[in-house]
């Protein structure tokens, strides 16, 4: 299966999670408002029954600071569903059958601009999924097609599991799950929140 179709199935799964998740968080934050409104209507028309100057100020504050703390869960809430979603398109990188895995770090590999030379750094817990035999397949694949490889696999334990890092000589391109993601958070970010607000 090809990485952009993989993508595809996963932001596909991701959106219908995204779209459930949506709906609790702004279920939730209507109800935060409301019960902040209500109480801060409640707490007004008591102050305002006193009938002086200094009542209604008050009550005029503690609505300003009701709304605020309102505003404030709800971003809370906002900022804990992106961090869902991410956390589940991570998951479901990282959980993906070892053929499926392995055939998507192909397609990431092959999409790069290979000198040939260089190393594959990947996470001990890729192991597994990965063995000398993944990147002795990899550099058939690249010889057949007329290049020069002999790409090195590397692991290292520090690495969190999922995608690679790329380095030849003194520099390294980082193609973690978890770096592709967070590169693509700001842009999705501005995107859920025009959804939360619409």
């Amino acid at each position: 299966m090809a990485l952009d179709a993989i993508i595809s199935k996963i932001e596909s799964e991701s959106r219908s999670e995204y779209e459930a998740i949506l709906k609790t968080a702004q279920d939730q934050a209507e109800k935060i408002l409301m019960i902040a409104r209500i109480d801060a209507e409640d707490l007004r028309q008591k102050t305002l029954s006193k009938g002086n100057l200094e009542a209604k100020q008050l009550a005029r504050r503690l609505f300003q600071v009701a709304e605020l703390n309102a505003r404030k869960e709800l971003l809370q809430v906002k900022q804990n569903l992106l961090d869902e979603i991410f956390q589940a398109s991570l998951n479901k990188l990282t959980g993906l059958p070892a053929d499926k895995y392995r055939q998507l770090i192909r397609d990431m590999l092959a999409a790069q601009n290979l000198a040939g030379d260089e190393q594959v750094i990947v996470a001990d817990a890729d192991k597994s999924y990965l063995g000398n035999g993944f990147v002795d397949g990899v550099n058939n694949q690249i010889r057949q097609k007329g290049g020069r490889s002999q790409l090195q696999l590397v692991y290292d334990q520090k690495l969190a599991r999922g995608g690679f890092i790329l380095r030849r000589g003194m520099v390294e391109i980082n193609n973690t799950f978890n770096s592709l993601l967070r590169a693509q958070r700001d842009e999705l970010e501005l995107l859920v929140a025009q959804e939360l607000l619409r």
